[in-house]
């Protein structure tokens, strides 16, 4: 082997070393944070660990609720009925979906959150169809001969060590997926919004006293020392080259009527495998900025074609966040964090939306929706179509976008 072989073969073998320490680091957090559960704790509905990065106390429970309603619809529409999870946790997911599935196959780093689930189950529902496993997500030994419908990684990339990592463990999930099935990654963080996300959250803890340039040095510390995987929304697009069995890729932004870290800075995926797609259609489409567009005026369209979508709605989840991180980018000398933040409640949200107001639309309507990231961070666009047909014209609609030359382009590297 030569000499620079032999130092890019010592770097690859350290760096696998390094995200196995990761992955090992994971793991002994979340046996650690598991075994805080009590045999009285909360059941099926055990959100030990959700907190908030704000305040640092428990995400409240009607929230962390409204977070779990929308990913148990979303999968069940997919009408799973062999299932593999990977990082099923404490069954958050496997206790609502299970019971509406013949197989089940849960698995997890985390022999202490399995003991968990297991106890749960035998003391309760009892479901039988249940199997569990402990393993890494990218170990798929002994699955080879199951063929799944329905993959889960839900609130689980975020602790992959890299972009790499999450291809690996796409690559095993498409072989054991049948034709036609589907993976359902739920509560990606989203990388536009990394320096959004973590301005707003020193904002919050910071006094009004602090030096800006000091508040400024803290937002970009934390930006470098992140542990979690933040991804590209684009990535989910550009797999497509990777992995040509993958047919349609679907990108939702989080539901809720609340804003939190997770309706704010997160994104769900669907992403398809071997399906039969039929790309026509003729709706409008209408640019919600440029003309000037309401809800009443997108209610009479919708009255008068099968479907519409609309584009560049701004998001009012996300107007002050990202008006923050991009005063603080430009501000030149606030003085204090109390000045910025004097300057920062005068910013009014120009013509900006809840993206709950187009799904209650939809409702109203009985149309399906399909609210996803628009080009920019700050916006979204918004697809109503049929019930009928409906996965069809999102597909239709899907943007276009320019590939990056590298997979790590797509992700932070904690």
């Amino acid at each position: 082997v030569g000499q620079s072989q032999e130092g890019e073969l010592l770097a690859t073998s350290e760096k696998g070393q390094l995200f196995d320490e990761q992955i090992e680091q994971w793991q002994s957090l979340y046996n650690q944070i598991y075994r805080q559960t009590s045999a009285d704790s909360q059941g099926i509905f055990n959100i030990v660990g959700w907190n908030s990065s704000y305040t640092g106390e428990p995400i409240p429970v009607a929230q962390m609720r409204e977070w779990l309603d929308d990913k148990v619809k979303v999968i069940l529409a997919q009408k799973p009925k062999k299932v593999l999870e990977i990082g099923c946790g404490t069954g958050l997911i496997l206790f609502q979906v299970a019971p509406h599935c013949q197989h089940y196959w849960g698995t997890d780093i985390s022999s202490v959150a399995l003991d968990y689930i297991q106890r749960i189950n035998q003391e309760g529902p009892q479901l039988e169809q249940v199997r569990l496993l402990h393993s890494t997500a990218d170990n798929f030994e002994g699955l080879e001969s199951e063929r799944f419908d329905t993959i889960i990684l839900n609130s689980v990339v975020q602790y992959f060590p890299h972009i790499d990592y999450l291809l690996r463990v796409l690559e095993g999930a498409i072989k054991v997926l049948t034709p036609g099935g589907c993976i359902f990654l739920g509560d990606v963080r989203n990388l536009q919004l990394m320096e959004a996300f973590h301005a707003d959250v020193e904002l919050y803890k910071a006094n009004p006293e602090d030096a800006i340039k000091d508040f400024k040095q803290r937002v970009q510390r934390k930006i470098e020392q992140e542990n979690e995987l933040f991804i590209d929304p684009d990535f989910f697009r550009a797999i497509q080259s990777y992995f040509p069995q993958i047919t349609e890729v679907e990108i939702h932004l989080e539901r809720g009527q609340h804003h939190n870290e997770l309706t704010q800075f997160r994104y769900n995926v669907v992403l398809r495998i071997e399906t039969i797609l039929d790309f026509s259609t003729d709706f409008p489409e209408l640019n919600w900025t440029e003309q000037q567009l309401t809800l009443s005026e997108v209610r009479n369209q919708l009255g008068k074609s099968e479907g519409l979508r609309v584009i560049g709605v701004p998001n009012s989840r996300l107007f002050r966040p990202l008006k923050s991180a991009e005063l603080l980018r430009n501000s030149q000398d606030f003085g204090t964090t109390e000045e910025f933040q004097a300057i920062k409640s005068d910013i009014i949200p120009e013509n900006a939306v809840e993206p709950e107001d187009f799904s209650a639309l939809a409702e109203d309507l009985s149309l399906s929706v399909w609210v996803t990231w628009s080009d920019t961070p700050d916006r979204y666009d918004v697809i109503f179509a049929p019930l009928e047909n409906s996965r069809r014209n999102y597909i239709a609609f899907t943007p276009t976008h320019t590939a990056k030359p590298e997979w790590q382009l797509y992700a932070n590297h904690p």
